[in-house]
């Protein structure tokens, strides 16, 4: 009771007050004998309508939404909910509407190099690199093109479903990933000083695979010093250096598969603006090049000097790499042809009125069955899985031989539930649950040091990342 007390009188002498949306429809809020003229709501472009109607039910006469509608929405899971847009924030609901929005459009956070093609890919080109950006993210590193600012890798890696689970992982891009860093903090020992380093991936079972192979790799003190998240649970942060790991692979017996939510551009859009210094893509080009968003960025990082074909072994490949040995790709002009053509189509079909369905991804599967007898099939890197591919392996041979045949069908099985599952992880809050605190805090940024403090792994001191 008497705690009930000191919060209600620090309530009403506060100026500010920070909450998240649900706690200021409490009764905290209710029994305060003065109301709140002004609400600021940030990551308003996340939050459903109903949500944000809550905190503006207090006397509000000036209401400012704060957000990024181009970047994650609402999570919603219901899929019927989602139908009768649900998950459409306020924000939205207004700028679609044609209420004024005013964009603040000079960034401070990525060298130029890495915000050029979301500013031109998301933003139609309105984006704007502050003064002084690309000095103090220049780094003695990006004299080897491979290290960045912007790399695209193309890996032939494979899919597969972990045993028992839902979702999926990609054992070589795990590997390359893992040679990428260790040549990198080898050539840059400053990286091993602090957690400058994220690896983000869209799949939760990815996630878990790059974190055993980091501690394996290279223990669990140094493993500490990568951030390993999922694409939601690191929206709003940012490192010095950004791993992508895209994870999608081109489907047996198609030459052409459906990439799930990769295909989000707003996921899309978040990964590739993560990273201050350096963005580095592993992807396989062939599979994602059915997208419009990733065969803009594979044709960018194409004729941009960025885009790489490792080779087997991919540590020995990346050393030669980092020394200057190998040379980015130099597309022929059939490759961009197939971009372009990619490019166009896509685009041109996006933009025709969906059909009503009610299956997930149907017009994108329909789309890449149509390009795949048309697109050119260029030759694929080859394929390393590593030290990665062996963790999981002599718990594998473990099992009875007459077991392998049911293993298949479980995995066949979990493969095919897989796409139907994939909306529910993409939505998903980070993989730590946050609960909700017990009151709102009088402090600016509460909220969000919260959040993270569940999420990050650098085990630095917190602070609140600017989006």
């Amino acid at each position: 009771m008497e705690r009930d007390r000191m919060r209600m009188v620090i309530l009403d002498e506060a100026n500010i007050v920070c909450s998240t949306l649900s706690f200021a429809g409490s009764s905290a809020f209710s029994r305060l004998s003065r109301k709140f003229d002004v609400v600021v709501i940030d990551e308003a472009a996340q939050a459903v309508e109903p949500a944000t109607l809550v905190p503006i039910i207090n006397g509000c006469k000036q209401l400012y939404l704060v957000g990024d509608p181009v970047q994650l929405p609402a999570t919603v899971i219901s899929t019927r909910a989602q139908d009768h847009k649900y998950d459409m924030s306020l924000f939205k609901r207004l700028q679609n509407g044609g209420y004024p929005v005013k964009m603040l459009n000079t960034q401070y956070r990525m060298h130029p190099d890495i915000s050029f093609f979301p500013s031109q890919q998301f933003y139609g080109g309105g984006l704007l690199d502050g003064q002084g950006t690309e000095e103090h993210t220049k780094q003695p590193w990006h004299s080897q093109p491979c290290f960045g600012p912007l790399a695209f890798y193309d890996v032939a890696g494979k899919e597969s479903v972990p045993l028992n689970g839902a979702s999926i992982e990609n054992k070589a891009e795990a590997n390359m990933v893992l040679c990428v860093y260790r040549e990198m903090v080898h050539r840059n020992p400053s990286l091993r000083k602090n957690a400058s380093v994220a690896v983000i991936s869209p799949y939760k079972a990815q996630v878990k695979l790059l974190r055993e192979a980091f501690k394996t790799a290279l223990g669990e003190e140094m493993a500490r010093l990568v951030d390993v998240n999922t694409i939601d649970g690191f929206q709003g942060r940012e490192k010095d250096v950004c791993f992508f790991s895209c994870v999608r692979a081109l489907r047996k017996g198609r030459k052409g598969g459906g990439i799930g939510f990769v295909a989000d551009e707003r996921r899309i859009n978040v990964g590739l603006t993560r990273a201050r210094c350096s963005l580095i893509v592993i992807g396989n080009a062939r599979a994602l090049q059915y997208n419009q968003n990733w065969a803009s960025l594979i044709h960018h990082t194409m004729t941009n000097g960025r885009f790489f074909r490792p080779k087997a072994p991919y540590a020995d490949w990346m050393t030669l790499a980092a020394s200057g040995g190998c040379p980015p790709v130099t597309p022929t002009e059939q490759e961009l042809d197939t971009l372009n053509k990619a490019r166009t189509k896509l685009s041109a079909e996006e933009q025709a009125p969906p059909p009503i369905s009610l299956e997930p991804h149907r017009k994108e599967d329909a789309m890449e069955e149509g390009l795949a007898e048309e697109l050119h099939e260029s030759e694929l890197a080859d394929e390393d899985e590593g030290d990665v591919g062996v963790l999981d392996r002599a718990a594998g041979e473990k099992k009875a031989p007459g077991k392998d045949r049911n293993q298949q069908g479980q995995q066949q099985q979990q493969q095919q539930q897989q796409e139907q599952r994939e909306p529910e992880e993409a939505r998903g809050a980070p993989e730590a649950p946050v609960k909700e605190g017990s009151g709102p805090t009088v402090a600016n940024g509460g909220t969000d040091e919260k959040v993270e403090g569940q999420t990050s792994s650098d085990g630095g001191r917190l602070k609140r990342q600017r989006r």
